[in-house]
């Protein structure tokens, strides 16, 4: 199930997506998100051991069958970003998802704005499984200063872009031909 094949049965599928429902009510229930984030790992990293188990015992037999089966899975990921290689933070695995984002995709960013906050849901795509929680961004301060520039970025960019370009219109371009000419493919000798 974990190793990334696709799920193509209706059973499975319908397995997944109560997973991740699961998952989401357990959030909104006040269940810590790094422990069912970590929960969420651990089961991927089990389901793909065995699969790689039954393939290798397969591969072992000598009257075993050259085609192999691949099991078949939809991620049912969470919508978060983390980091690796290095000590892992409380929230680590949260992110500020903005109105005019597009990934996953712009359909996935609109149906989670449409979520109240602090509601939750399963979002479908083709072959993944999202399990979101609607937070306020405002209810927790270490959330607000850890991603300052984040959320300056969200709020203020539009606004930040518009005084750059107020003021780079009063500024005069001088270029300096001979140097930018001295460069060009046509004068470069082999």
């Amino acid at each position: 199930e974990g190793n990334g094949d696709k799920i193509t049965t209706d059973e499975g599928k319908k397995a997944k997506k109560e997973q991740a429902q699961g998952y989401v009510d357990r959030l909104l229930a006040g269940e810590d998100y790094d422990k069912v984030y970590h929960e969420y790992q651990d089961l991927v990293a089990k389901e793909k051991a065995e699969a790689e188990a039954e393939s290798n015992s397969g591969n072992s037999s000598a009257a075993s069958s050259v085609t192999s089966s691949t099991s078949e899975t939809a991620s049912d990921d969470t919508t978060s970003s983390g980091t690796s290689g290095s000590k892992e933070e409380e929230h680590d695995h949260e992110f500020l998802l903005g109105k005019t984002d597009t990934s996953p995709s712009e359909e996935f960013v609109k149906w989670a704005f449409e979520l109240d906050t602090d509601k939750g849901g399963v979002y479908e795509d083709d072959s993944v499984y999202y399990a979101v929680v609607r937070r306020d961004i405002k209810e927790r301060e270490d959330w607000l200063t850890k991603n300052h520039s984040n959320v300056l970025h969200v709020m203020k960019d539009d606004e930040y872009k518009a005084m750059l370009n107020e003021t780079a219109k009063d500024y005069v371009l001088d270029l300096n031909n001979d140097a930018l000419n001295k460069y060009k493919p046509e004068n470069l000798k082999k």
